[in-house]
């Protein structure tokens, strides 16, 4: 009888991840690495255009790939972290080619970021314009008066 190893809720334990032992696996690890930042920095880079046109409601198929593709991206980098000496020997020159990766995937996300922020800067301004424009309105709360009857505070209430 043959006992599967176990599994810690949605996580597959680093076990059940071949290890990377043959220059052709450290290769294709390395391939589907590039491949997935590359997708990243693409969906990364069309999310901050969404941000800087104000197009926030348009990114909700952009924010679930972003999501997949991060999953994605950790469960390689741990496998790549845990072979990392055999990968540094078998394919130096494609651990190269990640590190170049990466810092365009640290570029984008900056600029992401960037964009974010700038976003919530936007949106805070629009909501102290928004209920400033409210309280002005309605001038001032209503209160009782002398005589009373509710009344409103201020100019908007004196009597003509």
């Amino acid at each position: 009888m043959t006992q599967n190893a176990p599994q810690t809720g949605d996580r597959a334990t680093h076990d059940e991840t071949p290890r990377i032992d043959t220059p052709a696996a450290a290769e294709a690890l390395c391939a589907k690495l590039t491949l997935t930042i590359g997708e990243l920095v693409s969906t990364l880079d069309r999310e901050t255009g969404q941000l800087r046109k104000g197009r926030a409601p348009d990114m909700t198929a952009l924010h679930a790939r972003k999501s997949s593709l991060t999953a994605t991206l950790t469960r390689q980098m741990a496998q790549f972290a845990r072979d990392s000496q055999y990968i540094a020997m078998a394919a130096p020159e494609r651990v190269e080619e990640i590190r170049v990766h990466q810092q365009a995937f640290q570029k984008s996300l900056l600029a992401n970021e960037d964009a974010l922020n700038a976003m919530k800067l936007v949106s805070e301004s629009l909501l102290r314009t928004i209920a400033a424009n409210v309280g002005e309105a309605k001038g001032g709360p209503q209160v009782y008066g002398g005589d009373g009857e509710a009344g409103r505070t201020g100019s908007a209430s004196a009597p003509a």
